[in-house]
């Protein structure tokens, strides 16, 4: 998924600052990441949405597999709508790696703080849980759309 969120921010230039935060998260937390994203930040003001492809693997970025479907890497879906598919893809490529550090840190101080650790963990477990099925549906959604597609062909 993070080649194909760097591929639709590339193509959706304008997206990048909105997500700039996430984003930023993201590459303290994915060391793969980071340097990707780091690149997006330099590329943000000079990004052309038109050549996205060239930009992207001219820049030494991995282009998206072609078999991925998403609204986002489509020509030919609505912007806004793929946008909006494309802010779901950040929010879920983010809060997991942060919710898993999260946990590890309070797995951590378990020993100095037993009970709050505890607490802590359960209400994370919860909101990893919650992405993991967020993810799952993002899946889902994915593979029901490319069955209509090709249904229809």
């Amino acid at each position: 998924m993070l080649t194909a969120v760097i591929a639709g921010l590339t193509r959706f230039p304008q997206e990048i600052t909105r997500h700039a935060e996430a984003l930023s998260r993201l590459a303290r937390h994915d060391r793969e990441a980071a340097p990707l994203i780091e690149s997006l930040f330099e590329l943000a003001e000079t990004l052309d949405s038109r050549a996205a492809h060239a930009i992207c693997t001219g820049q030494g970025q991995p282009a998206p597999p072609a078999d991925i479907r998403y609204a986002f890497l489509d020509e030919g879906n609505d912007p806004g709508a793929a946008c909006e598919e494309l802010a779901e893809a950040v929010s879920l490529l983010v809060e997991r790696p942060a919710l898993e550090a999260a946990l590890a840190a309070t797995i951590a101080r378990f020993d100095s703080d037993p009970e709050g650790s505890f607490v802590e963990q359960t209400r994370l477990r919860a909101q990893l849980n919650a992405v993991e099925e967020r993810l799952k549906a993002f899946g889902r959604r994915k593979a029901s759309q490319a069955a209509a597609t090709d249904d229809s062909a």
